[in-house]
């Protein structure tokens, strides 16, 4: 007789739900469908969709709408994409001129500070309940093809073009649930990501790129591990 799912070791749970997801990505309805055969099943699979979510700026107030009561002790893993305006291919080689850095600035604060609004007014998580921020800004524009050199990867524009948050007003409220802030796309200057990590009061692990090498692709092959040091 086989066990029943909430008999089943957590990690086996998750692969069996992984694994259905997995073969039927296609088919949104399959999930949903499954929650509703019975409590059992439906606490596994919000177990399972809710343990990591991924958002977008338009997304964050059906994430305040969504994600309450129990989900929120589900929640592991919190993706926020930030997409910045595309640009045309002549830029590619220019450094962002202040007016742009300003706002491209204003783009990455407004979903911060609302998405901290969000879990500041959260109730007071379980002790050993944490959650990784995995923050990711970057433009469609950023990865262009270098035809005189037959290189695909990123601008000069998105590699000379750091963000530095400072240069607009900034509120973020405190949260006690964010324990981990990774960082990928454009690169973040230490003293934005000291202003974004100094609001999370059980931080304890940064992953974010410090120096940055903007005049060559040894930046990006750093990225992927091929290089670890190069005088």
């Amino acid at each position: 007789m086989m066990p029943l799912l909430a008999q089943l070791p957590f990690e086996l749970r998750h692969l069996i739900i992984a694994r259905i997801a997995t073969d039927n990505q296609h088919q949104r309805h399959v999930l949903p469908a499954l929650a509703s055969v019975s409590a059992e099943w439906q606490t596994a699979i919000e177990a399972f969709t809710f343990a990591r979510i991924h958002l977008i700026p338009e997304r964050l107030d059906t994430f305040a709408s969504i994600v309450v009561g129990s989900r929120r002790a589900r929640l592991r893993v919190l993706s926020l994409h930030v997409p910045l305006d595309p640009y045309p291919s002549r830029l590619n080689d220019d450094k962002e001129l202040p007016d742009a850095r300003k706002h491209t600035s204003a783009t990455v604060i407004k979903p911060l500070e609302r998405l901290f609004d969000i879990l500041h007014d959260w109730p007071q998580p379980p002790p050993l309940h944490r959650v990784c921020l995995l923050l990711s800004v970057d433009s469609v524009s950023d990865t262009a093809r270098d035809e005189k050199w037959d290189h695909t990867g990123l601008t000069h524009r998105a590699r000379s073009s750091p963000l530095k948050l400072e240069r607009v007003p900034m509120t973020l409220q405190p949260n006690s649930l964010i324990h981990s802030i990774r960082c990928t796309g454009r690169h973040l200057q230490p003293t934005s990501l000291l202003a974004i990590g100094s609001r999370c009061t059980v931080l304890d692990t940064l992953d974010v790129e410090l120096n940055h090498d903007s005049s060559s692709d040894r930046d990006e092959k750093q990225r992927a591990g091929h290089l670890c040091w190069q005088p």
